[in-house]
């Protein structure tokens, strides 16, 4: 059982020492799931180590209890023998009695030993369980974490393409009322120069009046206009006289 104490005990003392570095060298951002995996695997090691040195451990109490209990059985017997004059059956218990005796120092040792370490690598089982479980809560929250940062990113990347199409249209909105204005300059410039044009077309039909009431009495006066008919021609005489 020695051997096996030893063993158990080397083997503990690798898992815990890694424990410990883990735990001491602890960065959240490192965590992954692989990670998780492979502590939860040395937990689960370390918790089956810490149940054989429990077993280990009552054992070592059992064997202890049971030299101590031969011991006091045997030591009573010889002295009763004795009492009863049966020295060589006293002698003999007697014997018997130092075998356990020469045994129970040894097995206290051992039970004391492995009642410590039991303890020592129940501790470090608990330790390396704690380990996993905050490990795990860690994991979980950087996976919210991340999850939420994603979201924030698309919530942002949506809005500025938002801001950017309605700054298009604000544009878009701007540009029109430009083309607005230049067609409103262009009705404006197109009424001045209608009016423009009936000024024109007014000044020029008076002139051309003008110039057929002058054509008539030049001709007249050339004898090229109409006849005076005899009425007319005697009415004027009249006025003449």
């Amino acid at each position: 059982m020695a051997f096996f104490t030893s063993f158990f005990k080397s083997k503990m003392e690798s898992l815990h020492d890694g424990a410990i570095r883990l735990m001491a060298s602890w960065d959240p951002a490192a965590v992954s799931a692989a990670q998780l995996k492979e502590w939860d695997t040395q937990a689960q090691e370390m918790a089956e180590a810490a149940a054989r040195a429990e077993t280990d451990s009552r054992a070592a109490s059992e064997r202890l209890a049971n030299i101590k209990s031969n011991l006091a059985r045997y030591t009573a017997a010889a002295e009763k023998l004795m009492a009863a004059g049966n020295e060589t059956a006293a002698n003999k218990a007697a014997d018997e009695a130092l075998k356990f005796q020469d045994q129970l120092k040894d097995a206290e040792e051992e039970a004391s030993d492995a009642a410590e370490w039991a303890a020592e690598t129940r501790q470090a089982a608990e330790n390396a369980q704690r380990l996993v479980v905050e490990g795990r809560q860690k994991l979980e929250r950087a996976r919210r974490d991340q999850e939420r940062a994603e979201q924030e990113a698309q919530v942002a990347e949506a809005r500025r393409a938002e801001r950017e199409r309605m700054a298009g249209i604000t544009k878009g909105l701007s540009g029109t009322d430009a083309a607005l204005d230049a067609m409103a300059a262009n009705a404006r410039e197109a009424r001045e120069r209608a009016a423009a044009n009936r000024i024109r077309s007014d000044a020029l039909g008076k002139a051309s009046d003008s110039d057929s009431a002058v054509a008539a009495a030049l001709a007249e006066v050339d004898g090229k206009g109409k006849a005076s008919s005899l009425q007319e021609k005697l009415a004027a005489l009249r006025a003449r006289g």
